[in-house]
């Protein structure tokens, strides 16, 4: 495959699991200037391994642990790669979830949609370009609708009014926010709050985990 930017470096970012030969699918098809590998404060070992043998390919290599629920643990963890001094000496980053369990991978597509970074799986020994934006998914969110998503960090709201009263803004507008229009989608629409309809008819809106984890990405 030609990746029409050999010129470039790039860093591979590689939520670790059980193989090797996934990465170095990554390798063959993409330039490489360094990795960044991520792995389950239990699975440290495994990576210092893993670390060892791509040593050989003589490019910088860095360790990035995460703990706890994988959803956010990996995007914690990508965002502060992200954000971070070390994507200063690269051109473009990569996310490679071929080595991945399927949670994890999971996971790493979501950052990387969050973060408009290029992402790619390998099946069989063949590499696999996902769809992902090539842009921020941070993009869609107006100062206004990431208000919204922080006053519900702190939980779910049971009216229109109350995240009024937690956000300053008028009720009219916070329909169109989380609902959208003929020139915007809303919060909803997007899969950053689900609205639901609960006991006795009472509203409840609350944030999904894409909506917690743009939030990570913000931070």
């Amino acid at each position: 495959m030609e990746s029409g930017f050999d010129s470039h470096r790039v860093l591979h970012i590689i939520p670790l699991g059980e193989e090797i030969k996934p990465i170095m699918v990554g390798v063959r098809n993409f330039p490489i200037a360094g990795f960044a590998l991520l792995h389950a404060t239990e699975k440290r070992f495994e990576a210092i391994d893993v670390k060892k043998q791509l040593e050989v390919l003589g490019v910088p290599i860095t360790l990035h642990e995460y703990g706890g629920n994988p959803m956010m643990g990996i995007m914690s963890v990508i965002n502060n790669i992200v954000q971070g001094r070390e994507p200063l000496a690269f051109d473009e980053l990569l996310i490679n979830v071929g080595a991945a369990d399927k949670h994890v991978a999971c996971a790493a597509i979501s950052a990387a949609f969050v973060n408009g970074i290029r992402a790619i799986h390998v099946m069989d020994d063949k590499l696999i370009p996902l769809p992902v934006l090539r842009f921020s998914y941070r993009e869609l969110v107006s100062e206004a609708k990431l208000n919204i998503l922080q006053s519900l960090s702190s939980g779910s709201v049971g009216s229109l009014a109350e995240l009024s009263e937690k956000t300053g803004i008028d009720k009219s507008l916070l329909s169109y926010h989380l609902r959208g229009g003929k020139d915007g989608q809303g919060l909803e629409e997007l899969g950053f709050v689900n609205i639901d309809r609960g006991a006795q008819g009472r509203l409840l809106i609350e944030l999904t985990h894409m909506g917690k984890m743009l939030l990570i990405g913000r931070e």
